[in-house]
């Protein structure tokens, strides 16, 4: 016979005599036909006990949620089960109900892009030991407590994607709505205008900005499977060419044997020395020679500039002001009887004349920060009325006509050089040099 209590073996049995005696039965055996003692139980082997039915119920209400956001359920419907202490005599049978929970989740309604998460929905019970007998030690097996949830499949929008593109012009295309799974492509919208011709000298930039109206996209409305096509709205426009002259610029590397036709004017004109660079000429006793070749082609705007770049003359150079270098602007390119600002330096000394006719006036001067060497770059710009001398890109002097006494125009687009030499004029019987240039840019700015 077996004897269980739980699915585990009891270790006593209780019995009640006729008498109403208590006793405890440890073991119990069988005797056969033929005198044999069976061992039937002996506390170890195992005995069956049932354990009643608890159950719970539980009820969660329905979240909103919103596109975007995330949701979690906590746990619903946990339920709690008792048991009462049960008295079990020998060869009875104890049932103890499983302790169940239950719950249900109304049906989440979900945007498009949202998550949802379920958790999983559980219950618990409490099951208490019975009592197998008055000195029963054993344990009784309470099945999984479990609950049990309900979650409806949440309803989720399909997200629509709806591209406009740029739209310009004067035109109208009415809303269309697009709804899942529908698409609508708007073309662009165009429209006309006109630009007058500017007309832009040398030196200047315009900016022509786009000819463009303005135009007027609603949202088209689309029922899904269907499409909408909206024509083409265009319109004309029509962008005059502006009439632009290009600033001009000239330079001058001195690589060549003679001056050339490329300068000329005044008189008397330099030489260039190995090919390389423009100086004075050489001279008798007792002469000096201003050289102020003027460049053979004309800019095209009032404002100018010319540049110079310093070269060791071929000869001893001058150091006391007896012989200058330098360059100028507006000129008119006459003779003698011409008009020019031109900049002239020496040692440390730099210097804006003015010159009309063979006559030139300083208008200002300045002491620089060292003597001028090879390699040094002199640029002479020319902007309005104003006038400024640069060297190495640092302003060396400066000066404002505000009288207006240099004349500005189209009579006034040349440009040159000047250098000089002489013969004994401030030296000790010498013959010698200004700087000579090895590189020379007349331009418009």
């Amino acid at each position: 016979m077996a004897v269980v209590h739980g699915g585990r073996p009891v270790q006593a049995v209780r019995w009640i005599t006729e008498d109403g005696e208590e006793k405890i039965i440890v073991q119990i055996r069988w005797v056969d036909a033929h005198g044999v003692d069976h061992l039937v139980w002996d506390g170890t082997m195992p005995a069956f006990v049932e354990a009643g039915r608890a159950t719970g119920a539980g009820a969660v209400t329905a979240p909103t949620v919103s596109a975007g956001q995330r949701l979690a359920i906590p746990v619903v419907g946990s339920a709690d089960g008792e048991v009462l202490d049960v008295t079990v005599s020998a060869g009875a049978r104890l049932g103890v109900p499983v302790a169940a929970g239950s719950g249900a989740v109304a049906v989440p309604v979900v945007s498009g892009g949202a998550r949802i998460a379920m958790p999983h929905i559980t219950g618990s019970g409490l099951v208490r030991a019975p009592l197998a007998g008055e000195f029963t030690d054993s344990d009784v097996n309470v099945p999984m407590v479990t609950g049990e949830g309900e979650v409806y499949a949440p309803t989720v929008q399909v997200p629509v994607d709806l591209e406009i593109t740029a739209a310009s012009g004067v035109g109208e295309v009415l809303i269309p709505v697009v709804r899942a799974g529908g698409a609508a492509v708007v073309p662009v919208v165009t429209g006309s205008g006109s630009v007058s011709v500017p007309v832009v000298t040398a030196g200047q930039s315009i900016t022509v900005p786009p000819a463009a109206g303005s135009g007027l996209v609603r949202v088209p409305v689309v029922a899904v499977p269907a499409a909408v096509s909206v024509p083409i709205v265009t319109g004309s426009g029509v962008v005059n060419v502006p009439v632009v002259k290009n600033g001009e610029s000239y330079t001058d590397l001195f690589n060549r044997a003679s001056l050339g036709s490329d300068w000329g004017v005044y008189s008397p004109l330099p030489v260039i020395s190995g090919s390389t660079k423009m100086q004075a000429g050489s001279l008798s006793f007792g002469q000096q020679a201003l050289c102020t070749p003027t460049y053979a082609q004309a800019l095209t705007s009032n404002n100018q500039s010319v540049s110079i770049t310093l070269a060791a003359p071929t000869g001893t150079l001058n150091t006391n002001g007896g012989c200058v270098f330098g360059g100028y602007l507006r000129a008119t390119g006459a003779a003698d009887s011409g008009t020019m600002v031109a900049f002239q330096a020496y040692g440390s000394t730099a210097v804006i004349a003015s010159k009309s006719g063979a006559t030139f006036t300083q208008r200002a001067t300045n002491t620089l920060g060292s003597a001028v060497t090879s390699g040094d770059v002199f640029e002479f710009r020319a902007v309005s009325n104003g006038y400024t001398l640069y060297r190495n890109g640092l302003v060396a002097c400066s000066w404002l006509d505000s009288g207006n006494l240099m004349a500005v125009g189209s009579s006034n687009l040349r440009g040159g050089a000047i250098v000089m030499s002489a013969y004994n004029a401030n030296t000790s019987y010498q013959l010698q040099y200004s700087m000579a240039i090895d590189e020379f840019t007349l331009k418009d700015i």
